[in-house]
């Protein structure tokens, strides 16, 4: 554990802002009628995770909070549909046992749990037995430490919080209704967003207004910002206003019904299956949680049926291996990079190296492409190699993405293009319009020689855009309709000899821009 919370991974790389959750969220908003609905959602999960840890398990709270984190961070991101919250919950309890040393929960003995968890006290959510083993759970492991970037580490705000009140001499009138504040918060944001001193602290203050306790002169001593602990004492409030009028047995079984349809569901391809496949395979070890995104429905959606009126056009994109960077413009004119969850620079990884002299050479570029609060400009950030040595790259970034926040939609490649044309930033090479006929079509594509070395493409995307002339998804609107992704497997990250841990090898640019 790092010596202090402020040197940690947890301040440096998981502390996240709303915009920016609010911003992951957006997928799983389409399947629900509003905020406050999917909110439920997430507390009956964590209430679950906390039913299976303590009631079944008789974990410390340490280790179901840590556990509840994980959850909350890796929905942060991604989407209910990703991976089945059902599967995932056990699998935090898994992780966050080995990394609170509290005694590793066994596999089966979670399934075990489990089973009986829905089997006695969720029967009325879930008609059907626990559906998963433990092969699942090891694979989803695997996928949930990518996300989280091994960056396992969790401070809570029990440690302030005993410190705190230990320093007011209130250890019998507070502390319990404090502790149990703090239980709480774990079913909002708070612990995403906040450092867990000031979660403490606000949960402090509400339990003093409870227990009308005069802290006011303790709390002025404090350098805080009280601006900040009234910030969470709020959501505090509106989780407890959400909460008074939740109801589980009612709601709960139609909001499940109502969430996306999980793809990680299945047990490991046979070792005999294709080669090259695409990424609505089931995990195994070494894919990556982004060749997880596309299940055989969604797969079908860039085909043209035989027999169609009307083809549908899809862009060939060659996808290359950085790092994935969102680049935006708050309302304060200042202009951020994002990756994964956390912000970045020069400084925060040899990586990103040059970042800021990319940032400075390009800023009048971005100004004119993005507008402040509304856009985001995502791309790879080729810097360092990955598991491709890039040896004629147009840029250190490549852009492939632009994202409407006002509308919640990318924009189709016609836009994209037109925003960066002329402003000198890369964007990722078109490999071909086509039509495909089913999958074995798609994947000869991956054959295609690379535009950036002497060697193939990593992998392609796949773009369905609504302004593509003669095809059936075609509205004349600039932005895109569908998008997915296929990786070779040959070029998957492996999260047992991660790129990180690989000697630093810096790729080559041919072209500056």
């Amino acid at each position: 554990m790092a010596g202090n919370f402020w040197q940690s991974s947890h301040y440096q790389e998981w502390l996240l802002d709303r915009q920016e959750i609010e911003m992951g969220r957006q997928k799983d908003l389409a399947y629900f009628q509003s905020v406050d609905e999917l909110q439920k959602v997430h507390i009956f999960f964590a209430n679950f995770i906390q039913a299976l840890g303590g009631e079944y398990l008789k974990l410390r709270q340490q280790v179901i909070s840590t556990a509840i984190v994980y959850y909350r961070r890796f929905y942060s991101t991604n989407s209910l549909g990703d991976i089945d919250p059902l599967l995932l919950c056990p699998t935090c309890i898994h992780l966050a046992s080995k990394v609170e040393e509290c005694g590793v929960v066994s596999t089966n003995q979670l399934i075990t749990k489990s089973k009986n968890l829905v089997r006695q006290k969720y029967a009325h959510v879930y008609k059907q037995e626990y559906p998963y083993r433990t092969t699942h759970i090891l694979e989803c492991e695997f996928l949930l430490l990518e996300l989280l970037d091994c960056c396992l580490v969790v401070y809570h705000p029990y440690r302030p919080l005993t410190q705190y009140i230990a320093d007011l001499g209130q250890q019998e009138s507070l502390l319990p209704m404090a502790w149990r504040i703090v239980n709480d918060t774990y079913r909002c944001d708070v612990c995403l967003t906040y450092p867990p001193y000031l979660v403490a602290l606000a949960c402090i203050h509400m339990a003093a207004i409870v227990n009308k306790k005069d802290v006011k002169a303790w709390f002025t001593e404090l350098s805080v910002d009280m601006g900040k602990v009234m910030e969470i004492t709020t959501q505090i409030l509106d989780l407890y206003k959400l909460w008074k009028h939740y109801d589980e047995a009612k709601e709960v079984p139609e909001l499940v019904e109502k969430m996306p349809k999980p793809k990680l569901a299945k047990s490991p391809s046979p070792p005999e299956a294709s080669k090259t496949s695409p990424k609505n395979i089931a995990p195994q070890r070494g894919v990556s949680r982004d060749d997880l995104l596309m299940d055989a429905g969604e797969e079908a959606l860039f085909y043209t049926r035989r027999g169609a009126q009307m083809p549908t056009r899809v862009t060939i994109e060659e996808k290359v291996d950085g790092a994935n960077i969102g680049i935006s413009i708050g309302s304060d004119m200042r202009i951020s990079v994002q990756n994964r969850s956390h912000y970045v620079n020069s400084k925060t990884h040899k990586q990103f190296g040059s970042l800021d002299k990319w940032l400075d050479d390009h800023s009048a570029a971005l100004f004119q492409v993005l507008e402040p609060g509304r856009h985001v400009l995502f791309g790879e950030w080729l810097y360092a190699k990955h598991s491709i040595h890039y040896t004629q790259l147009p840029g250190y970034f490549m852009a492939f993405d632009i994202f409407d926040k006002q509308e919640g939609r990318f924009y189709s490649r016609r836009m994209r293009n037109e925003k960066l044309d002329c402003t000198g930033i890369p964007v990722v090479r078109e490999i071909a319009e086509t039509t495909l006929l089913g999958r074995q079509e798609a994947l000869k594509w991956l054959d295609t020689p690379s535009a950036f070395y002497d060697g193939p493409c990593e992998g392609i995307y796949l773009r369905i855009d609504e302004d593509t002339p003669n095809s059936a998804h075609y509205t004349g609107s600039p932005y895109l309709k569908h998008r997915g992704k296929l990786v070779r497997p040959d070029f998957l990250q492996q999260i047992e000899e991660q790129w990180t841990r690989q000697q630093f090898t810096k790729n080559i640019v041919t072209t500056f821009s």
